[in-house]
């Protein structure tokens, strides 16, 4: 469909809560993800690190929980990682 050629998504400050849908791992042209500042719970998914294009991702001021997925390590070109104001725990993983 037309969201498989997506490079950025903006979706900050909207109130959104529940689960974020693991469906956005498959947006592959991904470049850069802003959903900070939202109400989006629960586990991050490990779906996203899918994006392989991701040089941008901010899941700040959230409610994510949990730990910080390993597969979040495997990004290769992020440059831009915001996860402040949730409730994580652990380490960012390396490569």
């Amino acid at each position: 469909g037309l969201m498989s050629q997506l490079k950025g998504l903006h979706l900050f400050e909207n109130n959104f809560m529940g689960s974020f849908p693991t469906e956005v791992g498959s947006l592959s042209l991904l470049s850069f993800m802003r959903v900070n500042g939202n109400e989006f719970a629960g586990a991050l998914p490990t779906e996203l690190a899918n994006l392989r294009q991701l040089s941008e991702l901010w899941l700040d001021q959230n409610l994510f929980s949990g730990t910080i997925p390993s597969e979040f390590g495997l990004f290769p070109r992020l440059q831009d990682l915001s996860l402040t104001g949730n409730r994580l725990s652990g380490i960012i993983p390396n490569e």
